[in-house]
């Protein structure tokens, strides 16, 4: 009996560890064959979504019960194995919450966003100092041609070299940043 029971637990933990987790929108917390416990943070305060995903999780055979708490942004799905998968279950929330095209963006880490950030701040910050003539990106180039042309002058042997300089700036050119 209890090898059987050690059985179905393994069995049970396979099947989860197969279920998708999408970070930050839809994250199974919790899942047992005909229960299922998400996260998903669009639904804290949110009753009309909350409201939407129950009138259609009502409709769907199979489906015996939806809890949700708004203030956690939790769901909680109680399913008859039979009927229904936790793979359809889950994707069903994400059409009805219309998160499809959230998780198919690519994910952006922290600091690509800081960066992008800082880099925005700084060309404002040029383009105002210089009353709209220089933005960031014409700022570098200038600097890397101002180099060059010394480099190439004054140290014709030394690498990187004005003209690796000069690619630099076409390169900058060619790019729309």
């Amino acid at each position: 009996m209890l090898v059987s029971a050690l059985l179905t637990c393994k069995d049970h933990n396979k099947e989860y560890n197969r279920l998708p987790n999408f970070k930050g929108i839809l994250e199974v917390k919790h899942h047992i064959p005909g229960r299922i416990r998400m996260s998903c943070p669009n639904l804290k305060n949110n009753k009309d979504k909350s409201i939407d995903l129950v009138n259609v999780c009502d409709k769907i055979p199979g489906i015996i019960s939806i809890r949700i708490n708004e203030n956690l942004g939790t769901i909680l799905i109680e399913y008859d194995t039979d009927v229904l998968q936790p793979l359809l279950i889950i994707g069903i929330i994400l059409k009805v919450m219309e998160l499809e095209d959230t998780i198919n963006k690519s994910p952006t880490s922290l600091i690509d966003k800081e960066s992008a950030n800082l880099a925005d701040s700084l060309n404002r910050a040029i383009f105002e100092k210089t009353n709209g003539i220089v933005d960031l990106k014409s700022f570098v180039m200038l600097l890397l041609g101002a180099y060059a042309a010394y480099d190439i002058n004054s140290r014709p042997t030394v690498r990187p070299s004005g003209y690796t300089c000069l690619w630099w700036i076409y390169s900058t050119l060619a790019k729309k940043i």
